[in-house]
């Protein structure tokens, strides 16, 4: 579930945020029809609001608590309705395809290109249609 929140919390300060926001909710509402995905759409607001103060203060260990608070909540939900947490993962995490997953160290990538040389980088697949 951390990598879950994890995605989630970071979704929240790009400019896809709205985008993920609106699926989340989407999601929570197929899910849980009891009128829960608006309660979960302020709080997500209200976290994101939360997490860009911590950015702009350099607060890692704000930013950490919400994080940490979103997987206990995502826990919870789980244990009730694995298929919400399954298909949010599949929106947030989908190089994983599981909510759960997510264990992986990241990819990096670093290249340097001097002269005329070129540099051609892809996290999957690559196609080059040079001639």
């Amino acid at each position: 579930m951390l990598a879950l929140a994890t995605a989630l919390v970071s979704a929240m300060v790009t400019d896809g945020w709205q985008h993920a926001r609106s699926a989340a909710v989407d999601v929570w509402r197929r899910s849980r029809p009891e009128g829960e995905a608006e309660a979960v759409g302020l709080q997500l607001t209200d976290t994101r609001t939360r997490v860009l103060a911590a950015r702009e203060c350099q607060d890692a260990e704000a930013e950490r608590t919400v994080v940490t608070d979103w997987a206990a909540l995502l826990q919870r939900v789980a244990s009730r309705n694995p298929d919400l947490v399954n298909e949010l993962g599949g929106l947030l995490l989908p190089e994983s395809g599981a909510a759960g997953a997510g264990s992986e160290a990241p990819t990096v990538m670093k290249a340097r290109a001097t002269g005329r040389a070129r540099v051609y980088q892809a996290g999957r697949d690559i196609n080059l249609g040079e001639q």
